[in-house]
């Protein structure tokens, strides 16, 4: 799982923020992404919310385990506890997202 945030952390940097918008070398703007993100996944891995203001909140929620079944086969499966993340969008993103959505 780890290599997934790998990922997660490699790609971001280019999506997140373009270097012409900050006045930054794109080395540089690579590196802020990077620490954010790790700071983000360090507070998350110990159970801390992440709170960025205006933006949303991340939280570790704990899922009880459960039964379930294979979509393939119908057979009958224990599905594990374990902890997810949850997002809740901050009422400025929501806005942002919303005006920018063309209705009819």
């Amino acid at each position: 799982m780890s290599s997934e945030l790998d990922a997660l952390t490699q790609f971001s940097a280019p999506l997140l923020l373009r270097p012409q918008d900050t006045g930054l070398t794109a080395v540089k703007v690579e590196e802020v992404v990077e620490a954010i993100l790790e700071a983000i996944k360090a507070s998350l891995s110990a159970g801390e919310p992440v709170i960025l203001w205006r933006f949303g909140t991340f939280e570790v929620r704990q899922k009880a385990a459960r039964a379930g079944r294979n979509p393939k086969t119908g057979a009958a499966a224990a599905i594990a506890a374990r902890r997810v993340v949850r997002f809740r969008s901050g009422q400025t993103l929501k806005a942002a997202v919303n005006d920018s959505v063309e209705v009819g």
